[in-house]
């Protein structure tokens, strides 16, 4: 274990970015010690990431047990690439993972809180732990530390954080930046290494010029702003996309009811270069997770404190609260009442390329299900039958797609997996003739699914013979 305060060390490096085909080279890399507090989805991710860019990195925990998974190359969440980084860096040594928070905040130029900030039912921000994080690597540090929050914070928090650090940490001189994370489950790692941009704010330019060294080499434009400009730069982003969803879901509705194709509404939009192919705009049950709504709750609750309405992004949200009961209104609407019928669910993680279960819009309708009387079966190729135990009860878990679909009343399509968009939907139909395929993702082919004979109904569209639905 290395104590005291490291030394900076310049050295020549390499960075081989696994992202894609090309190699980017960064010559002469200023290479840090860093600590990462947390240990789920963010600090995961950026432990290995930092690791791989060149950097000697140290994970901690308020938990120490929740070391052990991450020490033994096991990430708390699947993330493609994530193991093989994973143990990469660990067999290496640029990677550890250490009990010992004060030697390791010791040992480190910049000691990361990169926790993914909790939310309750209604997404507000839980900032409590972030605060707890901050009080114990402060306690007993010594030296020039950079503290580098890339939690979800409400604006003005990081200058909190840094009085409590100074108030804490007598024996350490400490300054602050806030770099805002824009990781996505499932694409994390390539997001990580080649993001759309880094924002680093601090209200000090040095610290600011400091922590772009570590992020020297990844090709991506480096936007340095103050310290509360970046906070706002995450709000403003998320509650973008969240606005964005919201709009695109009220399109669908008025779709449905004017015989408009909503996806092929969306499609056509995309091509106008004022609002891009990338832009969120996919009908569906809405932003679940508390990700999004986590930033619109924090503008939201700055407007209540400082006298300002905040009627669009009030808006949004009760567009997506509405959401809620679309597909429950739907199988009622085909199904009549749901007591004794079977409703298989295909996907039940928060959304393709992740094992995360966590604000699952699959969970809370399977919950909704039983409470109705319905059987509810469901398959996820992230869920095995093992994971039963994370599961409401009453939710049945069946490992083959084919078994989980056979004699159901009706299958919803929540996550959109490749395992779904390639079904034989022709197998489906002959165990179950006559079953609602209710498409939440509008992910299906619709010709492939009403070929054999079943019934289909995507989010803003409609397709002849379903009008009665």
């Amino acid at each position: 274990m290395r104590r005291g305060r490291s030394r900076w060390i310049w050295r020549s490096w390499r960075a081989r970015f696994r992202c894609s085909s090309s190699v980017v080279a960064a010559s002469r890399l200023r290479v840090a010690s860093i600590c990462v507090f947390g240990t789920w989805h963010q600090a995961s991710i950026l432990g290995p990431c930092l690791a791989e860019l060149g950097h000697t990195v140290v994970g901690i925990s308020a938990t120490p047990s929740d070391l052990d998974s991450l020490a033994s190359g096991q990430p708390p969440v699947y993330e493609p690439r994530l193991p093989e980084l994973l143990a990469r860096h660990l067999a290496d040594g640029s990677l550890r993972y250490d009990v010992d928070v004060r030697s390791a905040v010791d040992g480190s130029d910049f000691v990361l809180i990169s926790l993914d900030t909790p939310v309750g039912p209604d997404d507000v921000p839980i900032v409590e732990p972030v605060f707890d994080a901050v009080r114990q690597v402060a306690l007993g540090a010594r030296g020039r530390k950079v503290l580098v929050v890339t939690a979800q914070v409400p604006v003005g928090t990081c200058d909190r954080l840094l009085a409590l650090a100074q108030r804490a940490g007598s024996g350490a001189s400490w300054s602050i930046a806030y770099v805002p994370e824009f990781l996505r489950l499932g694409i994390a790692v390539d997001l990580f290494l080649r993001p759309d941009r880094i924002v680093i704010g601090s209200d000090d330019p040095g610290v600011s010029d400091s922590v772009a060294e570590i992020y020297a080499g990844i090709p991506a434009p480096i936007v340095r702003v103050g310290l509360r400009t970046a906070e706002m730069v995450k709000h403003a982003s998320n509650a973008f996309l969240a606005l964005s969803v919201s709009f695109i879901n009220e399109i669908a509705n008025l779709c449905e009811v004017s015989g408009a194709d909503a996806p092929a509404v969306a499609a056509a939009m995309k091509l106008d270069r004022r609002i891009g192919a990338r832009a969120f705009l996919s009908p569906g049950l809405g932003f679940a997770g508390g990700t999004l709504g986590r930033d619109v709750r924090a503008l939201q609750a700055l407007g209540a404190r400082s006298g300002i309405e905040t009627r669009l992004l009030d808006s949004t949200m009760d567009v997506n609260a509405a959401r809620g009961a679309l597909v429950l209104d739907r199988l009622r609407a085909s199904l009549g009442e749901l007591s004794g019928r079977t409703v298989c669910l295909l996907g039940l993680t928060y959304k393709p390329g992740t094992s995360a279960l966590r604000r699952s819009a699959s969970l809370e309708l399977a919950e909704a299900l039983i409470a109705a009387g319905a059987g509810v079966a469901a398959h996820d190729p992230m869920v095995p039958t093992s994971r039963a135990s994370e599961l409401p009860t009453g939710l049945v878990v069946v490992d083959d797609v084919y078994a989980a679909l056979a004699k159901a009343d009706a299958a919803v399509l929540m996550t959109e997996w490749s395992d779904y968009t390639d079904l034989d939907w022709s197998r489906v139909a002959a165990d179950s003739p006559r079953m609602l395929v209710l498409d939440a993702r509008n992910a299906l082919d619709q010709g492939a699914v009403t070929a054999p004979g079943l019934r289909y109904w995507g989010i803003g569209r409609m397709s002849p013979g379903q009008e009665g639905l």
